[in-house]
């Protein structure tokens, strides 16, 4: 006898939409799963249908299937949808264009399916939006123009497209937290108005008209010489000194520590790093 729950896990199982949810039942699923994870399978639209029709979901993983614009049109319309994963699949703009207003999603990964610019202007009717993956697609600085309008995403992977440094320059403006930009085509100026957003917690930025200099120069995360090479490209300094990330760090670390003028007497060595200040390039 299984265990009735809510949650359902049958990634990698060669789920095909006849069996799937007779898989579901013999996982513990029943009529109040709410969410499923099914990627590496083998659905389509019509096991997208039948899901609709029998759960209310909230988080849907459905990576690495054969779901077109039929599926994903369909799961627009469950507006119980939180999370949807939908990413290697052979979806168009044709499917995205069903985003709208009424959307509940939170986090949506769309990466490696055959998308472009125009779907991120759908994308940015969903005011919702926290997380968006958008990797492996065919966007370019055209479609970022649209993500502006998204003012509560903090999570963007735009890795692996179109993206140059006059997109760098309005992702720079966004107030996102993380953001994945590698093997796009930015060069060291646009590598800099990231590195001087001070919103960027984690920062990956390899792109290969990127220099080694400028990569090292970040990876070191010393806002002074980030600064210094960032007016190199006319940009304007937008970070704090290293003294205020010190004093920071101080009151971080050593609370009962008065902040002295020279951090090197009162700040150890082995406090350097401060995860609310380090920016990373992987």
């Amino acid at each position: 006898m299984h265990t009735i729950s809510n949650e359902v896990s049958l990634v990698d199982q060669n789920l095909n939409d006849n069996t799937l949810l007779l898989a579901i039942r013999l996982a513990g699923g029943n009529s109040t799963l709410t969410i499923l994870m099914a990627d590496n399978n083998q659905l389509t639209h019509r096991g997208i249908k039948l899901l609709i029709s029998q759960f209310s979901l909230t988080s849907l993983s459905v990576n690495f299937n054969k779901i077109d614009d039929d599926g994903l049109i369909a799961l627009t319309a469950l507006r119980t949808l939180v999370v949807l994963e939908i990413g290697n699949n052979v979806i168009t703009d044709k499917g995205v264009a069903a985003f709208n207003e009424a959307s509940n999603l939170k986090h949506l990964a769309l990466h490696g399916n055959n998308i472009t610019d125009k779907s991120l202007e759908y994308i940015a009717r969903i005011s919702t939006l926290e997380i968006l993956n958008i990797a492996n697609a065919h966007v370019s600085d055209s479609g970022i123009i649209y993500l502006i309008k998204c003012k509560n995403l903090k999570r963007l992977n735009a890795k692996d497209n179109y993206i140059t440094d006059a997109g760098a320059n309005l992702l720079a403006k966004m107030p996102l937290s993380v953001l994945n930009i590698k093997f796009n085509n930015l060069t060291d100026k646009g590598a800099y108005l990231l590195a001087l957003n001070t919103n960027i917690k984690l920062l990956k930025i390899l792109c290969k008209a990127i220099s080694d200099k400028c990569e090292s120069i970040i990876r070191e995360n010393d806002p002074i010489k980030i600064t210094n090479a960032a007016r190199k490209f006319g940009l304007k300094n937008s970070v704090p000194t290293l003294k205020a990330i010190g004093i920071f760090r101080i009151k971080s670390y050593l609370p009962n520590q008065t902040p002295h003028n020279d951090l090197s007497k009162v700040l150890p060595n082995d406090l350097i790093v401060d995860i609310t200040t380090v920016k990373y390039i992987i």
